[in-house]
């Protein structure tokens, strides 16, 4: 088989393999539609359809990008972030639920992946835990929240949520420097401790970088202040000790940067 044949044959297993990628999302967007509908309507089944529905959109924001849809990655990745920080989903969270899926299929559905400001202005009209949203008064303000999924993580962005933030959230500094580049949050708030990369290296990574070198960043940790890890910390970085009052001192640190008032809500 000659080079030109196999790039033939190649470009054609990569066009079958999209189509595929493409009917079936639309299959699994579809089962979507129907769980929404049903927990709208207080199915009896709800807790196992809204497992299923969680399911799904981790699934699609895992595989979109593979087949060259990182906008439907990252829309999907707001999704999780919107039905997290919501401490209980209402009627009209699920109707703000379909608007994401509603994005989600519309690019589907063309079959291309928006360019790099159509992406920013899907972005910016999705619905956020805070309440803001594009033509409103009340402004988009978001926090990157990066920590493991747990106790902490819940306290944190449940607070935040209820001050009007947008909140973001990621289970490793890997993954949120990607999100960081692409969100542009306001700030970011990060745990210390993590495998491979600790909190104090995962901010002076976004420092050397230039699209996130001016994000402020705050450090929950519960190491003492003295010790050789907070030495290391850069010293624009704000330090939170680890505790009872983390959330407090989290949200005095947004007053202080003047985000709470941005955000139309006193924190």
């Amino acid at each position: 088989m000659t080079d030109t044949a196999i790039q033939i044959d190649l470009e054609q297993t990569l066009a079958r393999l999209l189509r595929d990628f493409i009917e079936s999302t639309r299959d699994k967007l579809d089962g979507i539609d129907e769980a929404i509908d049903a927990i709208y309507k207080d199915a009896e089944n709800r807790g196992e359809l809204f497992f299923g529905l969680q399911r799904d959109v981790h699934s699609l924001k895992g595989s979109a990008g593979t087949y060259g849809f990182p906008s439907v990655t990252l829309i999907a990745h707001r999704l999780e972030d919107y039905m997290e920080s919501t401490r209980r989903l209402s009627h009209e969270s699920w109707l703000e639920v379909q608007v994401f899926i509603d994005v989600i299929r519309s690019i589907i559905d063309t079959g291309v992946e928006p360019s790099k400001d159509g992406r920013t202005a899907i972005l910016s009209q999705l619905p956020t835990t805070g309440g803001a949203v594009s033509g409103q008064n009340q402004h988009k303000v978001t926090i990157l929240l990066v920590m493991p999924q747990g106790v902490q993580r819940s306290l944190v962005g449940s607070e935040l949520s209820s001050c009007g933030f947008d909140i973001s959230f990621a289970e490793t500094p890997y993954e949120a420097i990607n999100l960081a580049i692409t969100l542009q949050p306001q700030a970011v708030v990060s745990s210390y401790e993590f495998a491979g990369i600790n909190g104090c290296e995962f901010a002076q990574v976004l420092q050397v970088i230039k699209a996130t070198a001016e994000i402020p960043f705050a450090l929950i940790t519960s190491h003492a202040a003295n010790s050789v890890a907070i030495n290391t910390i850069p010293l624009d970085v704000r330090v939170i000790p680890k505790g009872p009052k983390s959330v407090e001192l989290v949200t005095k640190y947004l007053v202080e940067l003047g985000l709470s008032e941005a955000a139309g809500r006193k924190a």
